[in-house]
């Protein structure tokens, strides 16, 4: 449902809404494609406030997860990302 809401597909655009699924596919399910793209949003501000500090531990944890490769790569590279922003 995320993913509809996210690109607006048969729905409205809501990016908000999307990232109510998201969070709930990373909580409820353990999802590791939830955590990392509500992880995504919370890092860039995208539908809920930034969040950088919790953004990071779902990218970690979706890493971690080590179920789907290219979501690790993109949760690496993002985490890059906030690193080299915060020096």
């Amino acid at each position: 449902m995320g993913h509809i809401f996210m690109k607006g597909e048969y729905v409205t655009q809501n990016t908000t809404e999307a990232c109510k699924w998201f969070e709930l596919a990373s909580r409820n399910n353990g999802d590791t494609r939830g955590k990392y793209l509500f992880g995504k949003a919370l890092a860039e501000g995208t539908g809920v406030p930034q969040d950088v500090a919790r953004a990071k531990l779902l990218l970690q944890d979706a890493m971690s997860q080590n179920d789907h490769p290219l979501i690790a790569l993109n949760a690496a590279t993002i985490l890059s990302d906030l690193a080299y922003n915060e020096n």
